[in-house]
């Protein structure tokens, strides 16, 4: 038990880890895949939620959030490259917060910049795709590791359905 965190407790926050994934994958797979975009705002929201997450997750040890990368260092796992900088101006917090999270004003006066992706809509699906890559190289890692306890039913059923909608965006990129 490094630093007082049991492995079941690692296994638990590794579990909401692999939920956000889950969330990501499956809002980019509608958002993709919706035809007519009259709910494409809404997978957008979801997506864009679910990217900041992840990204501060795998990317920005100083980020507030309590389950931080470092708490699987005693897994060895295998951690991602850095990204761009642009990464960090698309998933500004101030930006997320004021369009995304909260009901602010500052929508209306345009004070803050919108979070933009340069191509849109193909462009939130393709940075997505690229991070839950990621995360699933990081999350096989822990998982695969003599150490982790294993993940509790809930978050089997995370990880599988997080599997295969990845699967399932990767075969749609292919076709694009």
């Amino acid at each position: 038990m490094a630093n007082g965190v049991s492995h079941e407790e690692r296994a638990k926050c590794l579990k909401c880890v692999i939920y956000e994934c889950a969330v990501l994958a499956r809002s980019i797979l509608g958002l993709r895949q919706t035809a007519d975009g009259s709910l494409a705002e809404v997978y957008k929201t979801a997506g864009v939620l679910k990217l900041r997450s992840l990204y501060d997750f795998l990317h920005r040890p100083t980020a507030s959030d309590t389950i931080k990368r470092s708490l699987f260092d005693v897994y060895a796992p295998t951690i991602p490259a850095a990204m761009g900088r642009q990464w960090d101006t698309w998933l500004e917090h101030d930006s997320i917060n004021c369009y995304f999270v909260h009901l602010d004003r500052r929508r209306i006066t345009k004070t803050v910049p919108q979070p933009k992706f340069e191509s849109g809509e193909t462009a939130v699906i393709n940075t997505a795709i690229q991070l839950l890559d990621q995360a699933m190289a990081f999350a096989a890692s822990v998982i695969q590791h003599q150490d982790f306890s294993g993940l509790d039913t809930y978050g089997g059923r995370y990880w599988t359905d997080f599997q295969a909608t990845l699967a399932e965006l990767h075969q749609g990129q292919m076709a694009h």
